[in-house]
């Protein structure tokens, strides 16, 4: 059976002027926080987003967070969604699970040659605003009042549209940091990274940014910040795919050192998979 649930979708253009809130400023609309989506197997994991469509909402993510790079099979049967509201005083997580069995493996779909995966969630009633019907497979667990937040396709920026020297934001889980031993950070809250769009790589069709990531950011969104008149466009331009690694070693000894660069997959190849 379907579960139904009424929840508030948003689909915006992100332009935003800074956010005023008790006489303080938000560097970033409150609203961004909450994209990124922690993924949890049991054997690791990953970050995602939810992405809307006009008839659809899809989980974001790449594809090695959930297909093993060697076999091209499914790490797990089941995996873990928990993200948060856009309405920043609710606590509660919006929490899944998503069962492939149920689900069915086919349903989560790959991109033939980029680090891209897809999963659709739930289907969109688009005569009923803000009415979606997750999809059997889909458990839901704890639910915000306001729900899962979707980027729209006005939220999104394509490889060429994509300008060299502007800021950049990563959101994403790096659950690989810290140690067990030293409660630093919160694993089931995001974090976020600044850096810029280093370059732009026409031959792979990547994004290179200034801007390092570790284990846990691997399908997080990227967001572009543009300046414009007063204000600034925050745009999703891709996914993180990879960090860059450098040789760092002597003649008896190699270290595959973070460079402190990373790859973003464009929304270009997220996009194809949408229909």
């Amino acid at each position: 059976m379907k579960h139904l649930v009424a929840v508030s979708i948003l689909t915006f253009s992100l332009f935003r002027f800074p956010v005023h809130a008790q006489n303080q400023t938000r560097a970033m609309p409150d609203d961004n926080l909450a994209y990124p989506v922690l993924i949890t197997l049991k054997t690791g994991g990953g970050s995602g987003f939810y992405l809307n469509a006009k008839t659809a909402i899809y989980l974001v993510t790449a594809k090695h967070v959930l297909f093993d790079p060697n076999t091209g099979k499914l790490l797990d049967t089941t995996f873990d969604l928990w993200s948060y509201s856009k309405d920043l005083s609710d606590s509660t997580p919006n929490s899944f699970t998503v069962d492939t069995g149920v689900v069915g493996a086919d349903s989560i779909i790959r991109h033939p040659s980029e680090d891209v995966a897809i999963l659709k969630v739930a289907s969109v009633d688009p005569n009923t605003p803000g009415l979606i019907h997750y999809l059997p497979g889909i458990i839901v667990h704890t639910m915000a009042k306001a729900g899962i937040l979707g980027v729209g396709p006005d939220a999104i920026k394509k490889f060429n549209e994509v300008l060299i020297g502007n800021a950049v934001i990563v959101l994403g889980y790096p659950t690989s940091l810290g140690l067990q031993t030293i409660p630093q950070i919160d694993s089931h809250r995001p974090l976020l990274r600044k850096g810029i769009v280093a370059g732009l790589n026409p031959g792979t069709h990547s994004i290179i940014l200034d801007c390092p990531v570790y284990f846990g950011n691997s399908g997080g969104p990227v967001i572009e910040v543009d300046p414009e008149g007063l204000g600034f466009r925050f745009k999703i331009i891709g996914i993180v795919s990879q960090y860059v690694p450098y040789a760092d070693g002597g003649k008896t000894f190699l270290i595959m050192a973070n460079s402190g660069y990373s790859v973003s997959t464009p929304m270009d190849y997220v996009l194809e998979l949408i229909k």
